[in-house]
């Protein structure tokens, strides 16, 4: 069980602004891995399609990168898909 402390300090993380932020990175990659998995494409691969240096990639698939609207719009087109976004409660 966990206890108050850290259910108050979780709280606090997941209300920040930056917490929203990199939930949607991770998401987005995760996605983008997924996508590269069942299209059977590796990532020197995707690299390739996208115009990206190997250390780009690398830091995009580690998170460690600033992802912006127009590398999303990039990838999605590298490979062939469309970006779809919903606002949920």
């Amino acid at each position: 069980m966990l206890s108050n402390d850290f259910k108050e300090l979780f709280k606090k993380v997941e209300n920040s602004p930056g917490y929203a932020l990199e939930c949607l990175k991770f998401r987005f990659t995760e996605e983008v891995s997924r996508v590269l998995n069942d299209m059977g494409l590796t990532r020197k691969e995707f690299s390739d399609r996208i115009g990206w240096t190997a250390s780009k990639t690398t830091r995009f698939f580690r998170g460690s990168s600033s992802l912006t609207l127009q590398d999303m719009a990039d990838i999605a087109k590298a490979l062939d898909k469309e970006i779809s976004i919903v606002l949920v409660p």
